[in-house]
């Protein structure tokens, strides 16, 4: 007789190994979220937040190329949060993206002052470079 034993896996994962290995930017540098009431967005100045997911091939190669451009701006007042997609609340997606369950597209807001000013909720191929650095640009050279 045979004993088949469920399998388990953590209730939480972890993304830090995950954004670790994929960031250009140097890890220091970001701000992993792993719990979503951690986000403070009212206290970020000009900062871009990634939302991350660990179990999609788009979301780590549009983080990869992502960071990639945002490697020019290490030097600058630009705060980048890195948040586990699967931690945010439906009303909070349904309100930002327009839908209430992640996609692992790439979906990415950038903040001035505490509130949303661009947001993607998928990059297309190969514009993921270009609108990096067009919206990072906007966020941090625009006064309004």
């Amino acid at each position: 007789m045979r004993i088949v034993r469920p399998l388990t896996m953590p209730i939480e994962f972890d993304i830090t190994s995950g954004v670790k290995e994929q960031s250009a930017v140097p890890f220091e540098r970001l701000t992993v979220i792993r719990r979503f009431e951690e986000l403070s967005l009212a206290q970020i100045c000009r900062g871009i937040v990634y939302f991350f997911a660990g179990w999609s091939g788009f979301s780590l190669t549009y983080f990869h190329r992502a960071t990639k451009v945002l490697a020019s701006f290490v030097d600058t007042s630009l705060e980048i949060y890195v948040v586990d997609i699967d931690c945010v609340p439906e009303d909070f997606m349904m309100s930002t993206f327009g839908h209430s369950h992640p996609a692992g597209s790439g979906e990415t807001i950038w903040v001035r002052d505490g509130r949303i000013v661009s947001v993607v909720d998928a990059y297309l191929g190969p514009q993921v470079d270009a609108e990096v650095l067009r919206r990072t640009r906007e966020l941090l050279h625009d006064a309004a």
